[in-house]
């Protein structure tokens, strides 16, 4: 049992944390921004603001104990809700955008989403564009996987958050110890994202650009400080991002080197169709993951053979790997819920007055984390001309894209809102159902 008065203490550390760091951050583009002679007002106050949160939150905290299942989630839940709060007072101060627009921006950033809220790209400082630029880079690599391997007091509690934060199904590990695992994850997404800069470099695109296209590639983003994306650039520069796209396990990340949406419709359809499908399974990358649709195209395939020998042995393998029922339980909630949102956004987007592709790209873009879609959010368009209430949903998907979709909805679930028998004053030791497993059923 942990000792008395422990209980609930790893989400306020990480949070603070996490708030602390977003200080140090901000503070860094503030001095920059004054520097350069640019508005540094925004960073400033997202620096005090985070400041004056986290010191509280870090100090009341305790990071030694493995959190609960319940206090893991909410972990994961607060920081990527909170960071994009917080992160989005720049845009609203230097870049003049409203409230609504600001937290579009900040959420597409720090979810790696690429969809943009700007409309007068001239008009925003170029502090701005590489904050968005360095919030989609921190959203790529995954913010709390970021805080493991660097802080060390949070390895040794950080495993159930470290694998409800990480996307994609995957239960294989790079290493026995997370903080190790974690380490080596940032260490090849921060050496990609030095090379990708220096090719794009050689391939002649200007220093801010390079600096900033690096950022948000290897973070399968997409964000561009170009009004027109690549269109803008040499051509050399459209191999470097598609090595780097490739590299970050394929893509999702949303540049565009022409107006696609002048596309024929069989080609707008096809990128609509590998947008669903998405990158790899722990990767940066947007999408439902290819993973899943291996595991879904095995499990039909099994049904169809088992109509055949109802009474056959038939396990679902993808690669050398045998995939269990609860893998399949899971990935049937996750593609549900995914469609669900699409279908739902598309729905509500409709009846603000958005044509049908409008809509149903631009919720689907949002739930998987793409960024551009067709029509009035094409790629060389801005979904500020959206209404507003199809922007406040497409900000909550882009939300639950990036935390697994599921991970999300379990705080509708009533069992969410039921306290503990340990908070009402159970008898010490009664099973707690939101604490997590002993180490050996996670399988460490």
């Amino acid at each position: 049992m942990p000792p008395t008065g422990t209980r609930g203490r790893f989400a306020p550390f990480v949070l603070g944390t996490g708030l602390l760091a977003l200080a140090a951050a901000a503070g860094l583009f503030a001095a920059g921004a004054a520097v350069a002679d640019e508005d540094a007002r925004g960073f400033a106050a997202t620096a005090g603001i985070a400041l004056a949160l986290g010191a509280p939150l870090r100090r009341v905290g305790r990071a030694g104990l493995e959190p609960t299942r319940r206090e893991a989630l909410l972990t994961v839940l607060a920081l990527w809700l909170l960071a994009p709060v917080v992160g989005s007072i720049p845009y609203a101060t230097s870049a003049s955008m409203t409230p609504l627009n600001a937290l579009f921006e900040s959420m597409s950033g720090f979810t790696a989403t690429g969809a943009t809220a700007i409309v007068d790209f001239e008009a925003v400082p170029a502090s701005v564009f590489l904050w968005c630029a360095f919030a989609q880079w921190v959203g790529g690599i995954g913010i709390l996987v970021l805080f493991i391997a660097v802080f060390p007091q949070l390895a040794i509690a950080g495993r159930r958050v470290f694998h409800t934060e990480m996307p994609g199904p995957t239960q294989d590990r790079l290493t026995p110890r997370l903080r190790q695992t974690a380490g080596i994850v940032l260490g090849v997404y921060v050496a990609l994202t030095v090379v990708c800069g220096v090719a794009y470099l050689l391939a002649r695109m200007p220093l801010f650009d390079a600096v900033a296209h690096a950022l948000t590639t290897v973070a399968a983003a997409g964000f561009s400080p170009s009004a027109r994306s690549f269109e803008a650039y040499h051509p050399a520069v459209d191999w470097v991002a598609i090595v780097f796209m490739t590299l970050a396990t394929q893509s999702t990340t949303g540049y565009a080197s022409v107006d696609y949406d002048q596309w024929p419709d069989a080609a707008r359809a096809l990128l609509v169709a590998l947008m669903a499908i998405g990158g790899s399974a722990g990767s940066a990358a947007g999408g439902v993951k290819v993973a899943r649709w291996l595991i879904v195209a095995q499990h039909t395939g099994r049904e169809v053979r088992r109509a055949l020998h109802p009474r056959a042995v038939l396990p679902i393998r993808v690669g050398d790997r045998v995939i269990g029922e609860d893998v399949l339980r899971a990935v049937a909630a996750f593609i549900t819920l995914y469609t669900a949102l699409v279908v739902f956004g598309t729905l509500v987007l409709a009846l603000t007055g958005e044509d049908l592709i409008t809509a149903f790209t631009a919720s689907a873009a949002t739930v998987g984390n793409v960024g551009p879609g067709l029509g009035v959010v094409g790629p060389m368009a801005s979904y500020a001309e959206l209404h507003p209430l199809a922007r406040a949903l497409l900000i909550f998907n882009m939300y639950a894209g990036r935390l697994e979709i599921v991970t999300v909805f379990v705080i509708a679930t009533p069992s969410w809102w039921r306290i503990p028998r340990t908070l009402r004053g159970g008898r010490r030791g009664a099973p707690d159902p939101g604490r997590a497993p002993a180490p050996a059923a996670l399988g460490s």
